[in-house]
């Protein structure tokens, strides 16, 4: 799940400010700490996948999206 992989790179401030809402806020959560736990184990492979099909891709960015407008409130 790595939003580094749908926008410009790990130093883009859309990916810093998404990974610092899941590991701060979102993280507070059942659903929050579940995500983190698959987000630390499978977001390489999922990086990888995210390059490879564009319909996963689609799906991820819609998913960060949100994350990244929950961040900025």
């Amino acid at each position: 799940m790595d939003r580094a992989e749908l926008y410009s790179g790990r130093d883009d401030p859309r990916t810093i400010s998404v990974r610092h809402w899941i590991f701060t806020d979102f993280i507070r959560s059942r659903a929050g700490r579940v995500v983190c736990v698959l987000y630390l184990k499978f977001g390489k492979r999922t990086a990888v996948a995210i390059r490879k099909y564009a319909m996963l891709r689609a799906l991820f960015r819609a998913l960060f999206d949100c994350a990244l407008r929950r961040s900025q409130r």
